[in-house]
């Protein structure tokens, strides 16, 4: 099965990539840089880090920066709630420290 998938600069312009990358379960590293979909799944979605994440919950490397510690989590609640759920989120986060 798929691990690391690089697609950057492949003039992929529809955000329904999502569905084939979804259905990729162990996909760890994923680069999508440089095509018109991070665009606009950016602007269907709000952000396209915080989709591509909430959406893909086994990356730990996305365009060339780490999936950081709790990222996932604050994406999850931002895709669940908006941003007033990925503040609570943090704030939780950093009271369990």
């Amino acid at each position: 099965s798929i691990n690391v998938l690089d697609l950057s600069h492949n003039r992929i312009e529809d955000p329904k990539v999502m569905s084939v990358l979804k259905a990729l379960p162990n996909l760890k590293v994923m680069y999508l840089m440089g095509n018109a979909a991070t665009e606009r799944i950016a602007h269907v979605w709000g952000s396209y880090r915080k989709h591509m994440l909430a959406s893909l919950p086994g990356l730990t490397y996305l365009d060339e920066r780490p999936v950081h510690k709790n990222e996932h989590r604050f994406s999850n609640a931002w895709a669940q709630g908006g941003f007033s759920a990925e503040r609570h989120e943090r704030v939780q986060a950093h009271q369990e420290t």
